[in-house]
């Protein structure tokens, strides 16, 4: 029976995730035209893209040809003093010619702010990526955020940009949890296996890993242990299930 109950982990277990958007229209669905992104600012070449996304039925397209016409969006975001907050987002590389000088550039400022931060990404690929960072501001209030486009070889280039998320991972729910008892994990950090207590007199366990965005991973679970290691890079959420209590834990894959 017990044997049988480890089983069970591995099924699908409905769970609802909530979290605030700090960045209003991230998915970027809604355009006013094909140029015109509501509550960004674009500057040069980035457009409303309908055929290629990472979510949603929009993206943004970047193209550039030289460096002096270097597309961007930017968009305020409300962040507080102290708070570690999460940026994610997506990017694809529609050209071919990936190098280490064609950078899609996050960029988060704020006058007079001593923790603003600039991270550069890069793909080997064509595929969609996504790429996250963690940010804590020194001030509260309005934040710029950024994403831009660079050439420094001359050569031009084109990237899709989507799915844009600015949050407090604290501030991620899960609906319907019944107690507030735990169950432990450990480490909580790691780069291959985390591990749990014994759920042997535990009645109808279930155990689900998902990502920050709630979409549920394939994971091998055994031996009271979660396998990790076939995951990106990320935070991600561990969800143990039984019939009276439902308890979620944050671990960071390295």
């Amino acid at each position: 029976m017990k044997t049988k109950l480890l089983y069970l982990l591995t099924f699908y277990s409905i769970l609802s995730f909530s979290q605030t958007n700090l960045a209003t229209n991230g998915n970027l669905e809604s355009w006013t035209n094909q140029t015109t992104l509501d509550n960004w600012t674009i500057e040069n070449n980035v457009s409303q893209n309908t055929t290629d996304t990472a979510e949603g039925t929009s993206s943004a397209s970047f193209v550039i040809s030289d460096n002096t016409l270097k597309p961007l969006i930017l968009s305020k975001v409300p962040l507080t003093n102290g708070v570690e907050y999460t940026i994610s987002y997506k990017f694809k590389y529609v050209s071919s010619n990936f190098n280490g000088a064609h950078p899609i550039t996050l960029k988060i400022i704020r006058a007079g702010s001593a923790t603003t931060t600039t991270n550069n990404s890069f793909a080997s690929n064509n595929n969609w990526i996504n790429k996250s960072i963690n940010f804590t501001p020194d001030q509260t209030g309005d934040y710029d955020l950024s994403f831009s486009t660079a050439t420094f070889d001359g050569d031009g280039f084109e990237v899709l940009i989507d799915d844009i998320k600015v949050f407090d991972p604290s501030t991620l729910s899960v609906n319907d949890i019944k107690n507030k008892e735990s169950f432990n994990i450990y480490p909580t950090i790691t780069n291959g296996n985390i591990y749990f207590d014994q759920v042997d007199q535990v009645d109808n366990f279930k155990l689900s890993v998902y990502d920050i965005s709630g979409r549920k991973q394939n994971v091998t679970i055994e031996n009271n242990s979660i396998d990790l290691s076939g995951l990106a890079t990320g935070i991600y959420l561990i969800n143990m299930k039984t019939n009276t209590k439902s308890i979620t834990k944050k671990v960071v894959k390295k």
